[in-house]
């Protein structure tokens, strides 16, 4: 009879532990979209702001690889390279184009990679969803001039 207190308490222990995950629940921190900024007329200033899964629940600036993309575009063939930077991107204005930024979901993803150019293509080319693959993407910002 005198293991069965130990065995409540033990349950119970067990039981907290996997409710609160021996710790912050920082680990399943995910970024769910991003949302980005632009200013100016002819030379356009982008910064991207991140909203987060747990927190800090938003992040700005947050690292981002942009890609510009003209109203036609070949796709690649193969993976394409991003590198995150925290710093804001600028480009020139461009009829017809358009800037997407995309970063990984996981906030301890690799600064550098690639990404699955379905998904590249899917995510900035196409705009036909915000999250595929493990990255998320921006909508379409146009850089028209003015």
């Amino acid at each position: 009879m005198g293991k069965t207190p130990i065995l409540i308490a033990a349950s119970i222990l067990l039981t907290l532990l996997s409710t609160l995950g021996c710790g912050s629940g920082s680990g399943n921190r995910q970024l769910q979209s991003i949302t980005d900024n632009a200013t100016g007329m002819t030379q356009i200033q982008l910064t991207a702001t991140g909203a987060f899964s747990a927190s800090p629940k938003s992040v700005t600036p947050l690292p981002v690889a942009w890609y510009v993309t003209p109203a036609v575009l070949d796709p690649p063939v193969g993976s394409v390279a991003y590198t995150l930077s925290s710093q804001p991107f600028s480009t020139a204005c461009q009829t017809g184009g358009v800037a997407v930024a995309v970063a990984p979901q996981s906030p301890s993803a690799p600064t550098t990679g690639t990404i699955p150019s379905q998904v590249w293509i899917d995510l900035v080319v196409r705009h036909t969803t915000t999250s595929e693959g493990g990255f998320v993407a921006s909508l379409p910002q146009n850089i028209f001039c003015p």
